[in-house]
């Protein structure tokens, strides 16, 4: 009973994950209506049944035939310009031998196919096998992403291939037939990083590194569309007081994107702590980093006349105070947080030991107040 429910739970979770992506474009995927627009569901071995189902209360039904008879129901789809579908269905068998029961695509030239009981006719270009099973096998999910050729017309054809001294039998569930919906890029980190001009605040080289979790495709960002596409809080902007940015470079890649800026009459009002959407892709982020210079901490203490920020340095470890209570979090260059040292004024980053050890390199000492960031430094360690 356990097992039964296991599997009837996960086939449903699977189901509906797969469901969540664009229109189902078959009638009657699930059977429950008498299996409407399926070819041949009720004529020689093939039936609607109510005793077994993968979900709901109805399933496509095919006794194989020893004689090797033809064993096939399918259903005919219209295709409009999507030339990647996602096909999902549900198997199951029952001492199934000396053949396969399967799920096929086949596509046509034609928006009119013929109806055959074996998969081929006049237009026919190709036939794409979504899976298949022989002997017994509980509900098994079957599914894959393919290429329509330019196909004007799909039929989803179930089928038990017909050979001689085939026995067994095979049941259908749950069809479906989708066009392939791409999952934009995520937007998953933000940046900011002083640059070979080293002066507090932004200076003319500045820049914010965007880092995303696949490749962006045909995204070209200018002065004129950068704070639509990647608005930022508080009415904050991109932009310099002449209305433009230094300039925007993808990497090889384009999971990277460089924007530098530029100072040209005034300062553009972007600002570390401010969130930073993606409006032609998923995500919004928090800007961290600094556009200040580094503080090197091998050089010993530093202080900052306008925020008393102070930094000092033992062996293997940072001390850091500030005069009012904040919180203080060690920040990476790809924006991960490696040490969260909570609220105080007076810390210590151990960062040689422990949880919160760090390679040598840049990071960020990023601190926040109750409502916004009071200070970002960048920090060198040996």
């Amino acid at each position: 009973m356990n097992k039964n429910l296991f599997y009837r739970v996960s086939a449903c979770l699977l189901f509906a994950v797969f469901s969540l992506n664009a229109q189902n474009l078959l009638t009657d995927g699930d059977f429950e209506n008498g299996g409407a627009a399926w070819q041949m569901n009720t004529s020689g071995g093939r039936s609607i049944v109510n005793t077994i189902a993968q979900s709901g209360t109805q399933s496509e039904q095919i006794v194989l035939a020893p004689q090797g008879f033809p064993r096939a129901v399918w259903q005919t789809v219209t295709l409009g310009p999507d030339t990647l579908f996602d096909v999902s269905g549900w198997l199951q068998t029952d001492a199934v031998l000396n053949s396969t029961a399967q799920i096929m695509i086949l596509w046509f030239n034609t928006a009119t196919p013929p109806n055959n009981q074996t998969p081929a006719g006049p237009g026919l270009i190709k036939i794409d096998t979504v899976g298949k099973l022989a002997g017994t096998h509980v509900w098994t999910n079957l599914q894959a992403t393919i290429s329509s050729a330019h196909a004007l017309s799909a039929q989803v054809y179930l089928e038990c291939s017909a050979v001689a001294g085939s026995s067994g039998t095979a049941w259908f569930d749950n069809l479906s037939f989708r066009a392939h919906q791409v999952t934009p890029a995520r937007l998953i980190s933000a940046v900011a990083s002083d640059n070979y001009v080293e002066q507090n605040g932004i200076d003319n080289d500045d820049y914010v590194l965007l880092t995303f979790d696949k490749a962006v495709s045909n995204l070209t960002v200018t002065a004129l569309n950068i704070d639509s596409i990647f608005p930022l809080s508080y009415g904050d902007s991109w932009l310099d007081g002449f209305g433009a940015i230094g300039s925007a470079v993808w990497n090889p890649a384009f999971t990277k994107l460089m924007v530098n800026l530029s100072i040209n009459v005034s300062w553009p009002s972007i600002t570390v702590g401010d969130s930073i959407s993606f409006t032609r892709g998923l995500g919004a982020v928090v800007l961290t980093g600094s556009f200040d210079p580094p503080v090197a901490v091998r050089q010993g203490v530093h202080s900052s006349p306008a925020d008393l920020f102070r930094v000092a340095k033992a062996f293997g470890s940072v001390y850091f105070s500030c005069p009012k209570r904040v919180r203080l979090q060690i920040i990476d260059l790809k924006g991960h947080c490696v040490a969260d040292l909570g609220s105080g004024t007076s810390f210590k980053w151990d960062y040689k030991t422990g949880s919160q050890h760090a390679q040598a390199g840049f990071y960020f000492a990023q601190l926040t107040n109750d409502r916004n960031m009071a200070v970002c430094k960048k920090i060198l360690i040996p």
